[in-house]
């Protein structure tokens, strides 16, 4: 089918070009924009959307998501399947037994864990305690369950660790001869053997290339992050001995350093507890025993107000992190002008545009700029790399280099990516088995 987008007479997508037939897995990549959220809405029936509001605040939000449809040839799948880049989306209830009963009708769910490589313990789990990548292969085993016509998989796998890549491989063998599975992805070099065809997005259209041309050719050379470091032996901050859980043991006489003005990358599988540490650094969670020390402080004497001037945390989703509503609000707040000077470099937008329709680059660049002070000394980015093209990345690795030049920050990127490891030295924090291990570069 071929198919073009408009919104106020503003060509989206133009001649967007695809056929629909089972026993094909299709890679969409490229350019990672709004625009393709809204091809993948559209391919799986959800935009465009009637849904109207007399608030203009939320009209403004919905704007590019009413636009107008028009379908040159042939017609949409009737029957789709879609797991999007926000795995919280697909729950309802509290645990997960809960769920796959509500949405599959199943009430003795272990066999299917089983069937689609879940732990047993998987069933008695609240949905809330799950990891964001727990919460991905669940919500790709909920939508494998379904008989479709096509499967879409916009942005899962970044989320995923080496077993949940191999239980979305499986599901995708399992339904590739009945089905067309099209997979929108950054991360390609893990699906590259399933894949049957390759589309590359520019922004505003989709070229085919042959499978052979995309995975023997580097899209983009990778840009190594270069931050003039000195070697150091004062640590910033420390763990000691940390215990924490919760329904089960998660983190297990956790104890590592940082020391001030390095580079640290902090690896693990899905739900082995990489984010909760963050947020441990934040006092989100307390630790059940150990200590947390920062500055040779512990850490629980610091008011709130403290942190945020030694601590900047960019999260895994930044939206969720959106306190203010416009670039001009943000603008404001900023009183710095060397802050102001990058966040206006980064984000050269106008000031009544709303933050709701930012890239995620765009929304990880403004997170991290507005969380900065001139006594940050910490910076901690959680899956800095998700959701970002390879051009982003670029640019991200540019804005650090660049605070590099004015702040003497450590830097902590928590992520499951091992492929980060090529894109500068770092210390590699390890954690496996509820504890860390500590192999340095």
């Amino acid at each position: 089918m071929r198919f073009s987008y408009t919104v106020n007479n503003q060509v989206l997508l133009k001649n967007i070009s695809l056929s629909f037939t089972a026993g094909k897995v299709s890679l969409i990549t490229g350019v990672e924009n709004i625009n393709l959220g809204i091809l993948a809405g559209i391919i799986a029936r959800l935009i465009p959307t009637p849904a109207t509001s007399a608030i203009s605040q939320i009209t403004a939000l919905l704007e590019n998501y009413v636009g107008e449809l028009t379908i040159h040839e042939g017609e949409l799948p009737v029957n789709v399947a879609y797991v999007g880049v926000d795995p919280d989306r697909y729950f309802l209830f509290a645990t997960v037994a809960e769920e796959i009963q509500a949405q599959l009708g199943i009430i003795n769910c272990l066999p299917y864990l089983a069937q689609v490589g879940l732990p047993a313990d998987f069933a008695a789990r609240h949905i809330a305690t799950l990891s964001g990548g727990e919460k991905m292969r669940l919500a790709l085993a909920l939508a494998f369950a379904h008989e479709a016509q096509t499967y879409i998989l916009h942005g899962c796998i970044p989320w995923l660790d080496k077993k949940g890549r191999e239980m979305l491989i499986q599901m995708v063998l399992a339904k590739k001869n009945q089905a067309q599975i099209i997979i929108i992805e950054q991360e390609t070099q893990v699906i590259s053997h399933l894949v049957d065809e390759v589309l590359l997005f520019d922004g505003t259209t989709l070229h085919p290339v042959t499978r052979q041309q995309f995975f023997t050719k580097t899209l983009a050379a990778t840009k190594q992050l270069e931050l003039n470091r000195t070697s150091s032996t004062t640590p910033l901050l420390e763990f000691k001995n940390i215990c924490f859980g919760y329904q089960r043991p998660l983190l297990t006489n956790v104890s590592f350093s940082l020391k001030t003005k390095q580079n640290y990358l902090l690896l693990g599988e899905n739900g082995a507890g990489k984010s909760t540490i963050a947020q441990m650094i934040f006092r989100v969670f307390k630790p059940q025993s150990g200590t947390i020390i920062l500055k040779e402080k512990i850490i629980n004497h610091y008011p709130r107000s403290t942190l945020n001037q030694i601590i900047s945390y960019v999260g895994q989703f930044p939206l969720q992190q959106i306190t203010l509503s416009t670039i001009g609000d943000y603008q404001q707040a900023i009183s710095h002008p060397l802050l102001l000077k990058l966040l206006i470099k980064y984000l050269n937008l106008a000031d009544n545009f709303p933050i709701a329709l930012l890239s995620f680059l765009q929304l990880k660049l403004l997170n991290l700029i507005s969380s900065l002070s001139l006594t940050t000394e910490l910076i901690i980015l959680d899956e800095p790399t998700w959701g970002i093209d390879d051009a982003g990345k670029k640019i991200l690795w540019q804005l650090l280099e660049e605070l590099a030049e004015f702040l003497n920050f450590t830097l902590l990127i928590i992520t499951h990516d091992e492929q980060l490891q090529l894109a500068f030295p770092a210390h590699i924090l390890r954690l496996q088995n509820k504890e860390i291990l500590n192999a340095e570069f």
